[in-house]
């Protein structure tokens, strides 16, 4: 099954696309949510989910960790769009996130 992939329309910018994700990478995520809570590094949840979520219009990865530095320096209200529709998509995610971003 193809995961599905919806277009992200970035405000005096490019269209993104963001991809509903596998298991494996909601469980990397949690993983990560967890080490965040732990290490005070909740900031950086956005980043990740961005870096998985983020694919080409044909759904293959646009990004992989190599690129965090990179995409963690583009404004916060662009990468907070994209992680938020991200989190959408992946409606079991947004409850996690924002637990570990809480606490």
């Amino acid at each position: 099954m193809k995961p599905k992939v919806e277009a992200v329309r970035i405000p005096d910018g490019p269209t993104v696309y963001v991809r509903m994700l596998s298991g494996a990478d909601r469980s990397k995520l949690v993983r990560l949510s967890e080490d965040a809570k732990r290490n005070g590094t909740e900031g950086d949840l956005n980043t990740h989910l961005v870096i998985m979520a983020c694919c080409h219009e044909d759904g293959s990865p646009a990004y992989t960790s190599a690129d965090f530095d990179r995409l963690n320096a583009i404004p916060a209200p662009v990468l907070d769009l994209i992680a938020t529709e991200a989190a959408r998509l992946n409606a079991v995610l947004s409850t996690s996130l924002d637990d570990a971003k809480k606490n």
